[in-house]
């Protein structure tokens, strides 16, 4: 689940405007708009490319109007050794530094202003 700010939008017909625009994204099985707190949110298996294109095609500007707030639930994706980390969806293999350096790659690529549980506290005590 991925959770976006949307700003700018004055009307249920806006909210509404991006909700459809979005859930037809290939991969999406849900997305829900919220006016009152400018919030998404989308499931489903989407690239953040699709889904971003879709609020900009709705009319809102990314960086602007619309921000990723992910909850990468990181602790759930524990490997076989300690420290290791398997994307859910592709299967790579990530230690923690690696890892950082991953979401710091999308951070630079995509307008993310928060990531929780990026890291798995628990994994990360244990190797220091």
């Amino acid at each position: 689940m991925e959770h976006y700010s949307v700003t700018g939008m004055s009307c249920a017909a806006c909210s509404s405007r991006v909700e459809k625009a979005v859930s037809k994204v290939d991969g999406v099985t849900e997305c829900t708009v919220s006016l009152l707190t400018n919030s998404m949110t989308v499931e489903g298996t989407a690239a953040p490319e699709a889904i971003i294109q879709a609020v900009k095609d709705a009319g809102y500007e990314q960086g602007k109007d619309f921000m990723i707030a992910m909850d990468a639930a990181s602790s759930e994706w524990k490997g076989e050794k300690k420290g290791e980390y398997v994307l859910p969806k592709s299967g790579t293999k990530f230690t923690s530094e690696e890892l950082i350096e991953h979401w710091k790659k999308l951070v630079e690529k995509y307008p993310i202003i928060s990531i929780e549980d990026a890291l798995d506290a628990m994994a990360l005590s244990t190797e220091l």
